[in-house]
Formats: C-alpha cells, structure tokens, sequence
C-alpha cells in the first residue's frame, strides 16, 4: 500500500517531498486513531439472560463510559414492557441485542399472539399446548442408534437414578437420557450424588419410576434435535417480541444452558440463517468452538462471575494474554453476585473497575456482531 503514493522518479531515489510525508503522516495517524475491534482479535463482553432495566442501564453505562458497547442475550417472550423500553434505548446507544429463544428453552414457548398460537397448537411437533396461557411443549426428535450414545448400569427407587458407573455423572450434564423399556426422553437433576429423573421439559414425572437395574441411554446432544418447525416457530416468537418493542430483528442466536441439548449447527443456519437473516449462533453440536459462524465463532469464553476471589486485574490479564496469543475472548455475565460478600454493589464496583481497565490498557473490544462479521464476514441471507 505504501508503494501507491510513490511516483516513479521517488521510487528511482527522487525521495518524498514534504507534500507527501504530510500525506503519508496523515494516513498514519488516522490508522493509529481508527477503531481497535477489527485490527486483529478482540474483546467481547456478553451479558445473558433478562435483568432489571435498572442494573442493565447501570452496567451498559459502566462500559459505554469507556467505549465499550456490551452484546446483551435476552429471553424476549420474557420481557415486561418496561424491560423492553430499555433495551430499546441501549440498542440505540450502540449496544448488540442477541436471541437467547423466547422463553430460554428450546422445547417450550410462549406465544403473545393468539392467532399465531391457534395456528400452532395442533401441529403434530406439538406435544401439549395450554390455551389459557398461550403456552405450547415441542417434542424432540431422538436418534436412538446415534453412535456417540453412551450406555450405563443404574438403578432407580422412587424416581432417584443412581448410576453403577459414577463417571456416567461427568456427561449428563445438559443431557436428554432413555430408559431402556420405557417410552420417552427424560432429564437428570443432580440430586446429592443422585439425580431425580424429570419429563425432557422439567417437571415432575407424575408416576415415580422404580427400577432395580436398568441400562440408561445417555443421549449425545445431536441424538436429540428439535426439527426445522420447531426452530422457526422459535425464530418467530422472538423475531415478534423484538418488533415489539421496537428494536432492530435479532441476528444472533444464543443458547440457553443448563439443561437441555444444543442444536446442530447445520440446522441452525438452514433455518435461522437462511430463513430469518440471522448471521450467527452459539452452538458446539456437530462443530468445534470458533469452527464457523454457528459454533460461536469466538476461540475462548470465560464465565465474568467467579465470586470473591477473582479480580478485575486478573481477569484483564487473563483477556490480554489471550489477545496476545490470537485468540478472540469472550468474557460471558449473569449479573450474579451470589459468591460475593458485598452483593450487587460488590458486582457493579468490581465491573466498574474492570470496564476502567479495559480502557487504561487500550484492550481492542467489539461486540459479537462485529467480532463474526470480522471473521467470517456477513452471510448473505434471505429473510421472510
């Protein structure tokens, strides 16, 4: 690119004349002053799940003081009318508002609209729809021979499944499992050292299951998938919260955790992608962390709340060695303050010192829109 500026007589030795130093000292100090995010790897802050719009406003100026635009993960058919106004001033100041499914679930939602859920609730991916509160239950599709399931030993006595094998513990997390002679997908609460078995959305099975010995298939997460239907009803519900509340349709799908699987990656960009005009996702089924747009497309992610032990020095640290290294870094929030002595207030002050940081140290930040849109690029895609 330098070699642009030169004429040839400059480049046979004529050397730069002052005109063209001031050129070339121009374009260097606009290169020097532009925006970090895209010169490299960079830093994202995500905050999920829905808050008080009180502590979002609170935190978003936190950060936006030094800058930093946060990418917020909201449960949309969730929000009150307040939640959503707030969203709709940060999402004009700047800040990136995720899909984190409309009721954080893969297998349930809940519909706003009463013609869209009259439309829906007979369907045959429908297992059980509630008329008085618009509520519906998606069945799952299971691939019981999907090679990657794993088998154990365990015994069940008045619903508590104690499994023969106790490594069988490390790998349910997040899974759906089958119980060999019953029908139906079940899910594993820890229990102690046990865990009691639920329906696949969470309630209390109302016959409690006894089972001296029985072989427990432990689903791998791509053994169990929602279907196409499911994922644009989900996509719809959220796309119609959002126009709600007036903010701009979401682009980027969050998973929710902590207990059910997660969704290949493949059918997320069949139908979010190339259906809703999403231009990512947060899913590792089928695909390594950071592989593509759908599977994160970030190289590390780090919970924000590690309780009283952990310092805004250390956790900046922690981002710059990854920086250093190449890697983009996500540091991922719940706002919670459970481990802290201090509450929220310890929270809010510890944040505050880590957003002021963040900008001392000149860390290159960007929300996770950008940081896809760097990587990867923007997908084209059709929209409805």
């Amino acid at each position: 690119m330098i070699d642009s500026v030169h004429t040839p007589a400059e480049s046979a030795g004529g050397g730069l004349p002052a005109a063209r130093i001031g050129r070339f000292l121009a374009i260097a100090l606009a290169l020097a002053s532009a925006p970090l995010a895209f010169a490299g790897p960079a830093f994202t802050m995500r905050i999920d799940d829905n808050h008080s719009a009180s502590d979002w406003l609170r935190v978003a100026d936190i950060f936006e003081r030094r800058g930093v635009k946060v990418s917020f993960a909201v449960v949309p058919a969730a929000l009150s009318e307040e939640q959503g106004r707030c969203l709709k001033k940060l999402s004009d100041r700047g800040h990136l508002i995720m899909d984190h499914l409309p009721n954080h679930a893969f297998y349930k939602a809940t519909y706003h609209d009463r013609a869209a859920f009259d439309r829906v609730k007979s369907k045959p991916f429908v297992q059980e729809a509630d008329e008085k509160e618009m509520k519906v239950l998606f069945k799952c599709e299971v691939d019981p021979a999907h090679p990657e399931n794993r088998r154990f030993r365990a015994g069940v006595k008045g619903g508590i499944l104690t499994f023969a094998d106790p490594s069988a513990k490390k790998i349910v997390y997040c899974r759906f499992v089958g119980l060999k002679g019953r029908d139906g997908v079940y899910g594993l609460k820890p229990k102690g050292d046990a865990f009691e078995v639920l329906d696949m959305w969470k309630r209390p099975l109302a016959e409690k299951i006894d089972m001296d010995d029985c072989e427990v298939v432990v689903y791998s997460p791509a053994a169990t998938q929602p279907c196409d239907d499911v994922l644009r009803e989900l996509a719809g519900i959220s796309r119609e919260r959002f126009d709600h509340f007036g903010l701009p349709r979401p682009t980027i799908w969050v998973r929710p955790g902590g207990w059910e699987p997660g969704v290949d990656w493949k059918s997320l960009e069949r139908v979010y992608g190339r259906e809703f005009g999403y231009i990512g996702a947060d899913s590792h089924v089928n695909a390594r962390q950071g592989e593509n747009r759908w599977s994160t497309g970030y190289d590390k992610m780090v919970f924000f709340d590690q309780g009283k032990d952990y310092t805004p020095e250390g956790l900046v640290d922690e981002i710059q060695k990854s920086l250093a290294a190449g890697k983009h870094h996500v540091r991922l929030s719940h706002m919670w303050a459970m481990n802290l002595s201090g509450g929220m207030k310890e929270w809010f002050e510890k944040t505050d010192r880590f957003a002021g940081l963040l900008a001392d140290r000149k860390v290159p930040t960007q929300t996770m829109a950008e940081l896809l849109e760097a990587r990867f690029g923007r997908p084209s895609a059709k929209r409805k």
